[in-house]
């Protein structure tokens, strides 16, 4: 367990954000700058409102003064003119008129009789006013508020009926100055108070937020120090010290959390040690059973197939038969359980490398198929329009999932037949999806059973009645390899129709689209004719069986039992490939193969490792070491002879280009050829 230090930084610095607590990022702010903020805002906004209330209210009020005097002069003036508007005396108007405008701040008045569009009397005297009414019309409106000039009317009354009018311009422009010269009296004693008010603000909050101040300084100590021992002082009986009880006590519970962490830390170190020992002990375990396991049942295929390729009777060929029945049904078992243990572990990776999808329906026709043409089923394999001519994918993991499903449709049929069928979805980006889908002709599986699939250790009966052998292991194996490969697996069924498994996949695309091959339903009889292959191994039973297979194959076999043995037979005699156990006294098959590469000659020679540990470790290691190409124990016959031949080609091919280099060139090792990234498991 690492340990975690918690690291405060001084202030004030920029505060990192922490996804972790999901803290804000920003820069250091004190309390006291954010609490006088806050502070200096409300008293700025108070200030402002109360500006603009007295500012509105001021001149509110002295408009409305500077109008009911005006209204009042005017009505005065009116009174004062009476009798000359009803004699029409026009002088005695004009006189007093003109004795009136003494006024202050009257920029014009005129005085109208009524039902007459003229002047009667006016000051100063207009120039060019022909109309009353256009010359008042050109006036400002009493309700404009921030204009100017305020125009008053009044009536003259004689005897009760109004026989004229006063009409009265008055000049503002005093009214405003008088206004803003009250505002700005107004906005200096409220930015004063302000600001004296900010300054006892700030000293008062300086003294109440001392005591947090000190808080924060005491527990950056704490966390600079890494140490939750010591207990911070009561400054205070509020909810200042009731903050720093309660950090006391938290210091208190971290103080004992971390004594405790600190007596289980060993032990969990302890009890995670003894997990990776266990872990590794299991998988050595399951590596050393699987070799185990893998060489003897390689011993029983290899004579059951041998001796079902001999003149055997009925019943002879009939025992042979299962013999060689239970022996796939053991390595299926082995298989599924490492897989299933790889898969728990986290340890299966998928590789992207360059095949041939024609070659992995050929790999399926050739085992699965052959597999369903011997129990009297038909097996067809065919593709959906044109298909690109190389790939980039896992090819093992591909063909492995494909081969569960095409093994389960064979293993649950009993007339009728399997067809698997391959559909080109579509292409996104350099990515191509293939959709392949499994049909069988067996009783199908029931709703019940449907949601048992691909669970771990379930074997599914399809209402057969018989007992069928496996771990139960195949479809959960095959769900997890499709997921990592990125794709998606599913089933439809019916009681009584059958059954289709498919799965989906985006693999990479490096060729263009071409119709795909024939898929060839058989071999040649003898594949290995004229090539000499050497043989190593110190399992005498298992040697002498796999002699057998060569031969009958048609290849010339040399014999040896370590990697000594097969150094001097390469030294006597010539060969075309080497099969290598891995595993040997005396001298290993890493150390032979190494000797071998040492070897200008035998630089190019295919040397195919055959192991029991079918461990994706022991293939990169044997690769590393410099084998050609890795096949586990026990393999399928025809896949190892076709790629004995296919390696044996690409040496020759090889050969060949270095004979004919001009003979100036440097002398260099050549790489070993046709080395395969793909698992070769029968």
């Amino acid at each position: 367990m690492a340990d975690v230090t918690h690291t405060v930084p001084d202030l004030p610095v920029p505060l990192v954000h922490d996804p972790g607590t999901g803290l804000p990022q920003g820069p250091y702010r004190s309390l006291l700058s954010r609490v006088e903020r806050v502070a200096f805002l409300g008293l700025m906004v108070a200030a402002v409102l109360s500006f603009v209330v007295v500012a509105a209210l001021d001149f509110r009020w002295h408009r409305h003064d500077t109008a009911t005097a005006s209204q009042a002069w005017v009505q005065a003036l009116a009174v004062q003119v009476e009798s000359a508007v009803v004699f029409g005396d026009s002088g005695a108007a004009q006189e007093t008129l003109a004795a009136a405008a003494v006024y202050p701040n009257v920029l014009e008045v005129l005085v109208t009789g009524v039902g007459v569009d003229g002047v009667l009397a006016a000051h100063p005297l207009p120039s060019g006013v022909n109309s009353v009414t256009a010359h008042l019309a050109s006036w400002p409106r009493a309700d404009r508020l921030w204009s100017t000039e305020l125009p008053v009317f009044g009536s003259v009354v004689s005897a009760g009926e109004r026989v004229g009018t006063v009409h009265a311009l008055i000049d503002l422009r005093p009214m405003w100055r008088s206004v803003v010269q009250h505002a700005l009296i107004l906005l200096a004693t409220v930015m004063l108070a302000v600001m004296l008010a900010g300054w006892v603000t700030r000293h008062l909050l300086k003294k109440l937020l001392a005591p947090v101040s000190e808080l924060a300084e005491a527990v950056q100590s704490l966390a600079g120090r890494n140490s939750f021992s010591a207990r911070m002082p009561l400054r205070a009986h509020d909810e200042i010290g009731l903050l720093t009880q309660r950090i006391n006590q938290m210091l208190a519970h971290i103080e004992a959390r971390d004594a405790l962490l600190a007596a289980n830390h060993a032990q969990l170190l302890e009890l995670g040690q003894r997990a990776d020992k266990a872990n590794q002990a299991k998988s050595e375990f399951l590596a050393h059973m699987s070799h185990e396991f893998r060489t003897p049942l390689s011993t029983i295929q290899i004579s059951s197939y041998l001796a079902l390729k001999s003149g055997l009777d009925d019943r002879q060929r009939s025992h042979v038969d299962r013999i060689r029945q239970a022996a796939d049904l053991l390595q299926s078992l082995v298989n599924d359980v490492l897989d299933f243990s790889k898969i728990e572990a986290g340890k299966v990776e998928i590789d992207a490398v360059p095949f041939a999808w024609s070659d992995v329906l050929r790999q399926l026709d050739t085992i699965v198929g052959q597999q369903a043409r011997d129990k009297g089923l038909q097996f067809t394999v065919g593709t959906e329009g044109p298909m690109p001519t190389q790939l980039l994918g896992d090819p093992v993991r591909v063909a492995q999932v494909l081969m569960n499903l095409a093994h389960n449709a064979v293993k649950f049929t009993t007339t009728g037949g399997v067809d698997v069928h391959t559909q080109v979805l579509g292409q996104t980006g350099v990515q191509q999806w293939l959709r392949v889908t499994v049909t069988d002709t067996g009783p199908g599986i029931s709703g019940k059973q449907m949601g048992q699939l691909f669970q771990a250790f379930h074997q599914l009966g399809r209402g057969t009645g018989a007992a069928v052998g496996g771990t139960g292991l195949g479809l959960v194996i095959s769900r997890q390899l499709v997921t990592l490969m990125g794709g998606d697996i599913g089933v439809t069924s019916e009681p009584g129709q059958g059954s289709s498994f498919w799965f989906t996949l985006p693999l990479g695309v490096l060729a263009v689209p071409s119709t795909p091959p024939a898929v060839p339903a058989t071999e040649a009889a003898q594949p290995l004719q004229r090539l000499t292959l050497l043989l190593v191994d110190d399992n005498q039973p298992y040697r002498d069986g796999a002699a057998d297979l060569l031969r009958h194959a048609g290849a010339q076999v040399v014999l040896a039992g370590n990697g000594e043995e097969a150094l001097a037979a390469l030294a006597a005699q010539g060969v075309d490939a080497v099969l290598m156990d891995v595993q040997m006294p005396v001298m290993d098959g890493l150390t032979a193969v190494r000797h071998i590469r040492s070897q200008p000659r035998w630089a190019d020679l295919p040397v195919i490792a055959m192991t029991a540990n079918a461990r994706v470790e022991e293939r990169d290691r044997c690769l590393r070491a410099g084998m050609t190409d890795f096949v586990a124990k026990p393999f399928h016959a025809p896949l190892l002879f076709r790629l004995i031949v296919s390696l044996c080609g690409a040496a020759r091919q090889t050969h060949a280009d270095t004979q004919s280099a001009p003979s100036d060139a440097p002398d260099a090792i050549q790489s070993p050829s046709g080395r395969g990234d793909t698992q070769h498991d029968g």
